[in-house]
């Protein structure tokens, strides 16, 4: 009898402690959201609010979409906030004409989403699909990792990083910061060659957690950082010898290029790391929206000794 009051006695014990311990994690979750997650650039009553990471403008969707886009954009929107991965309707039952239509949308409104908002850590690519026989048009979200709990956990791991660099670039000149960051990518993410159209690798989550990425990845890290340091910036669509993003940055009302997937692939030590900043290095670069953007400084933000660039 007495072994069976043990064994029930170290059963119930056990279970307390497991119950403590899942206690103590969420209330360090809770309060490590508290804590982390304070962006005075945020409004959650805003449209464009997703999380506190980065408040979006909204610009692309305010100035540059007609009303069909619109429309569309924030149609994905709801879907991705609200992590619907599948979406089948008949092309008129998302506001089309016909299945055609509809994916012209879709692409409009994905390539506005990609710069209008950086922050978002799971949403990784798109694809629809369309059945002559049926006439229901698939839209489909690819997200980068399934669980739920996994962008809480990475908006407060970003932001704690983000705070970090706001605390080590105090006092810091604007050209001062700009070159922080670009450091910060540097040594902090390398280029992942492994590249699938559904990667994570396409995140800021990527860059910030897992330390790898490609261009898409370091652009949008480096918007939601220059945003928390009080910079100026766009992200950038485009081609150089393939498709690409990089970013625009403001300095003094004047505004320049700014492509940290150099810093990235190359080593700091080696000639062509700062490359990523000088302006003269950017003659190949094509914008996909040139209209989208104010108009570039020719001349380098930064002197050879500033880059402490070997010739």
């Amino acid at each position: 009898m007495i072994p069976l009051i043990k064994s029930i006695y170290n059963n119930l014990y056990d279970r307390r402690k497991f119950v403590c311990f899942v206690l103590i994690v969420v209330g360090l979750f809770f309060l490590g959201q508290k804590i982390l997650n304070k962006n005075p650039n945020v409004d959650k009553d805003d449209h464009q609010y997703v999380n506190s990471i980065y408040m979006s403008d909204g610009r692309i969707y305010n100035n540059y979409l007609n009303d069909k886009e619109k429309a569309m954009y924030d149609f994905m929107m709801d879907r991705i906030k609200r992590g619907k991965r599948v979406t089948q309707q008949t092309p008129e039952e998302y506001g089309c004409k016909d299945y055609q239509e509809c994916y012209s949308l879709m692409s409009s409104a994905v390539n506005a989403i990609w710069i209008d908002h950086p922050e978002l850590l799971s949403f990784a690519s798109w694809d629809a699909q369309y059945k002559f026989d049926t006439g229901i048009l698939t839209f489909r979200i690819r997200k980068s990792f399934k669980l739920p709990f996994m962008d809480d956990i990475g908006e407060m791991i970003i932001n704690y990083k983000i705070n970090q660099i706001v605390k080590e670039t105090e006092g810091m000149s604007d050209k001062e910061k700009i070159k922080y960051v670009y450091n910060w990518i540097g040594q902090n993410a390398t280029y992942d060659t492994i590249f699938t159209g559904d990667s994570k690798n396409q995140t800021i989550y990527n860059v910030f957690v897992n330390h790898n990425a490609v261009c898409a990845g370091f652009a949008k890290t480096a918007q939601v950082i220059f945003q928390r340091l009080g910079i100026n910036s766009y992200i950038v669509r485009g081609s150089t010898t393939g498709s690409h993003m990089w970013n625009i940055v403001e300095v003094d009302g004047k505004y320049y290029y700014f492509d940290s997937t150099v810093a990235a692939c190359i080593k700091e030590n080696h000639y062509m790391y700062y490359d990523g900043l000088k302006q003269d290095k950017f003659d190949g670069y094509i914008l996909s929206n040139e209209n989208w953007y104010p108009k570039l400084e020719k001349n380098n933000l930064y002197s050879n000794d500033e880059l402490k660039i070997v010739n």
